[in-house]
């Protein structure tokens, strides 16, 4: 009975890892001819989305230049509450925390 051979790089994830040299070069030989125009399509709307995600990064907005990074202690519930509530109305964690800050400080802390 013939041994199989070793895998080509055991560090490789999932099943790429426990690929033989033989098993690798079948899996990449179609990266190896040319892209045919007829063979693609167009992106569905979430894959048209990822894509602008990959392609432009996820990009930090510019912060203010007398802005201060801070770590706060919140419990799970609460911050998990206060994402949902800043994505409902499309802001961010950081201004959804400021709003709520200034609305306090406006109003007088009790």
């Amino acid at each position: 009975m013939k041994k199989k051979d070793p895998p080509i790089n055991p560090n490789l994830p999932g099943r790429y890892g426990r690929m033989t040299a033989a098993e690798w070069d079948i899996e990449v030989e179609k990266f190896d001819r040319p892209l045919i125009a007829d063979e693609s399509r167009v992106l569905t709307p979430a894959e048209q989305r990822r894509w602008d995600r990959v392609k432009h990064g996820q990009r930090r907005p510019v912060a203010a230049k007398n802005i201060a990074v801070i770590s706060v202690g919140l419990e799970r519930r609460l911050l998990r509450q206060a994402d949902r509530a800043a994505r409902r109305v499309g802001i961010s964690r950081a201004q959804l925390i400021a709003r709520g800050l200034h609305e306090v400080l406006a109003h007088g802390a009790r």
